[in-house]
């Protein structure tokens, strides 16, 4: 029997993305391969890669995979990719997982506040505290109007 757990992190590289992702796998000590894949919306493969590792107890796998010029998650169109990452033996899958992740850059400044991918985006929000006396942290729609029109 086997465990996996893993990480995935973007990092943008000229005209493409860099996929990242760290897999650290707990078993039985027999050879094993990891595959992992990335889907598009379509379900259409984007790229995949694959290692064989040859006897594991625990090991952590690293594969870097490329995407060149994928679509941006953002507010108005939150693209969505999908790692798919397998275990198998003799090219038979013992375990798998699906995650959905997004390409996008973020950045804050002082001056022009959050970035998206490059564009300003306003971020509007309310700092609560849970100070309405005796109903503490208790969501009241009457108090918080209240506390809103207040401001």
């Amino acid at each position: 029997m086997y465990q996996m757990e893993y990480i995935i992190s973007t990092r943008k590289e000229d005209n493409g993305w860099y996929v990242e992702v760290e897999t650290e796998i707990v078993g039985q000590g027999n050879s094993i391969t990891v595959k992992h894949t990335v889907y598009d919306r379509d379900n259409t493969i984007v790229m995949g890669q694959n290692t064989t590792v040859a006897t594991v107890e625990t090991h952590t796998d690293n594969q870097i995979l490329y995407v060149e010029n994928p679509n941006l998650w953002g507010i108005e169109s939150p693209n969505l990719y999908v790692l798919k990452t397998e275990l198998l033996i003799d090219n038979i899958v013992i375990d798998e997982e699906v995650q959905n992740f997004g390409f996008r850059k973020i950045e804050y400044h002082t001056d022009n506040g959050f970035i998206l991918n490059g564009r300003r985006v306003k971020i509007n929000g309310v700092c609560e505290h849970h100070d309405l006396g005796a109903l503490g942290a208790a969501m009241n729609k009457t108090a918080l109007r209240r506390r809103l029109n207040i401001w």
